[in-house]
């Protein structure tokens, strides 16, 4: 220990003197951490007289110490000996303690555990402080004697001094790490500013408040080769046209005219055709905004941005030319597009007249239909009812007379007479139904005396009659009186045709017909499993007279003011569907009345 009478107080002071300015100086002179570290640890096993010293020091992952500098541990301990910091080991309890935590027999410590390397080099005791830095403690300096002492209140001080000292170091030198970065981040910063700024085409400078030139970008080279060599100091009027003593100059006129906006934090800028630069020049002052201490001045007062806008007027120039071009090819654009308008227009009436001939030549046309298919009816009727009125009753009246001379005559003629009588009554007989037939196939009676009902059932019966291989079915869920007089003799010559193509050329062996209402509507469907046909090469057949009617079918429902729809394939066969709408059906009655009146006069 160190002595404590008045000359030993003296010695001690000196001591702590010279211990002071060797920690100081090694402190201010050291810029790395665990230079300092070591440095500290050397100083005070040398001043203090400790065998053992470390400095340990927070390591950046997890939570351990690690010795960063020491004396009398073995080499190697250095940058590899690791403390745990929980709260049961030496430098968790430490690290958690305000006061320096002093151990004078590491034997019998019951505070925390001690480590195994302490008791390894045979220490007895010592002291452990903990080095404050910032919000987090920085870490531990520890000193160790190996042979029993008691350290005093003055040696206790120095190495809390000596701890406060070392925070203090680090703290410096994190800081100086800190401003050091930010001065080569802000350096950084400022030379790519300045390359960006010097890589824009636009010549951008700071002026002053006395329209100096402070600082200018390279861009002013290719404006004025050399120019930044003596770009500062000179007004812009200056820079651009040296020789110029013309004080009406615009960029004259101009900045003087845009101090005074400037002034009151207003921007300024003008267009101009330059003849000395032979160029367009858009210039651009905007006033700067500094936020300064009141010790500082502001020294710049506006930014010029000057911009070579060449390019762009002649590009403008170019576009109104165009633009005059284009007004003219429009103009002669529309002119033509007027003519083509009138002589379309023109074409539109002429086509609009043929239309309206075509379509008078179309009901013209569909009259003539009309009254040629009444006619047509008309004239099986009339030679329907002359077959049945009048050959038909003059064979039946030579059938009777032939009967009854036989009655006659049969006692004085001979066996083989009365037998050839007897064949000519029966051709007579068949003359007379094949002239019922055809009376019938011209027109049926019953169609006119009984209705389209009846007429339907005869007509099945006749074909079933003839044609006992194919299954027919009929269903009428109409009534006679339901179904318009005109619209009679038009079913029954669709379903007389239908039949009569099935039977020519469908090789069907069933047909179904099915007449009645729906809806509204008066439908007419008739349905075989043939082998159906091509509806593509209908129109052609149909043109060549081989077809199968089915024109005849159609016009026959349009004329009537129906629907017709076929549909023909060689799975399903072939479907024939009439339709007709109750309120067409009255007025295709009057019309077809009408020509039926007309045609039976005529």
């Amino acid at each position: 220990m160190i002595p404590a009478d008045s000359t030993a107080s003296r010695k001690r002071s000196a001591v702590l003197a010279a211990f002071f300015s060797r920690a100081g100086e090694s402190m201010l002179n050291t810029k790395d951490t665990s230079a300092a570290a070591a440095d500290v640890a050397s100083l005070v096993s040398d001043v203090l007289g400790l065998s053992h010293t470390m400095v340990l020091n927070s390591m950046t992952v997890g939570t351990s110490l690690i010795m960063q500098g020491g004396v009398g541990w073995k080499p190697e301990m250095a940058g590899r000996a690791i403390f745990d910091t929980e709260r049961t080991t030496f430098a968790g309890f430490t690290l958690l303690s305000n006061e320096p935590v002093l151990i004078e027999n590491l034997h019998t410590e019951n505070r925390f555990a001690v480590p195994a390397l302490l008791l390894e080099h045979g220490l007895v005791g010592g002291i452990c402080i903990r080095i404050p830095c910032q919000n987090q403690p920085f870490g531990l300096l520890a000193a160790f004697y190996n042979q029993p002492r008691k350290l005093g209140a003055d040696e206790i001080f120095c190495l809390r001094v000596v701890a406060s000292m070392l925070a203090s170091s680090v703290v410096n030198q994190r800081a100086s790490k800190v401003r050091t970065a930010d001065q080569q981040k802000i350096a950084q910063a400022k030379q790519e500013w300045e390359a960006t700024v010097d890589a824009l085409p636009h010549f951008i400078c700071l002026l002053d408040e006395r329209k100096r030139i402070m600082r200018a970008n390279r861009s002013a080279e290719r404006w004025i080769p050399g120019v930044m060599t003596d770009a500062r100091g000179h007004t812009i009027h200056d820079l651009l046209h040296p020789e110029c003593l013309d004080p009406d100059c615009y960029l004259v006129t101009f900045c003087n005219t845009a101090w005074g906006e400037l002034r009151n934090g207003r921007a300024a800028e003008h267009e101009v055709e330059d003849k000395r630069l032979n160029r367009y020049i858009s210039v651009h002052l905007r006033p700067t905004v500094q936020h300064l201490s009141d010790d500082r001045k502001q020294t710049s007062f506006a930014v010029a941005v000057l911009h070579d806008i060449t390019n762009i007027k002649r590009a403008e120039e170019v576009l109104r030319n165009s633009k005059g071009l284009l007004e003219q090819r429009i103009q002669m654009r529309t002119a033509e597009l007027v003519r083509a308008n009138n002589q379309l227009r023109r074409e539109i009436e002429e086509r609009r007249r043929i239309e309206e001939t075509l379509r008078h030549s179309e009901s013209e046309m569909r009259l003539l239909s009309v009254q040629l298919l009444t006619a047509q009816e008309v004239e099986r009727k009339r030679i329907a009812a002359e077959l049945h009125d009048g050959i038909g009753q003059s064979l039946s009246a030579i059938k009777f007379s032939v009967e009854n001379a036989i009655g006659l005559w049969a006692s004085r003629c001979s066996e083989p007479e009365v037998t050839q009588l007897h064949k000519i009554i029966s051709m007579m007989q068949g003359a007379i139904e094949e002239v019922r037939r055809i009376s019938m196939d011209l027109h049926p009676s019953t169609l006119t005396d009984l209705g389209i009902v009846p007429t339907i059932a005869w007509f099945c019966r006749e074909f079933r009659s003839i044609y006992s291989g194919i299954q027919l079915e009929t269903i009428v869920d109409l009534e006679e009186a339901n179904v318009p007089v005109p619209l009679k003799t038009i079913m029954f010559r669709i379903i007389q045709e239908a039949l009569n193509n099935i039977v020519k050329h469908a090789r069907a062996d069933q047909i179904h017909i099915h007449l009645g209402r729906i809806g509204s509507n008066i439908e007419l469907v008739i349905q075989d499993n043939g082998v159906g046909f091509d509806l593509g090469l209908l129109a052609q057949r149909e043109a060549k007279d081989k077809g199968f009617g089915i024109t005849g079918m159609r016009e026959r429902a349009d004329f009537s003011g129906g629907s017709f729809v076929i549909t023909s394939s060689a799975e399903t066969g072939t479907i024939v569907s009439v339709s007709w709408a109750c309120q067409a059906h009255a007025d295709v009655g009057q019309v077809m009345r009408l020509d039926t009146v007309s045609s039976s006069t005529t």
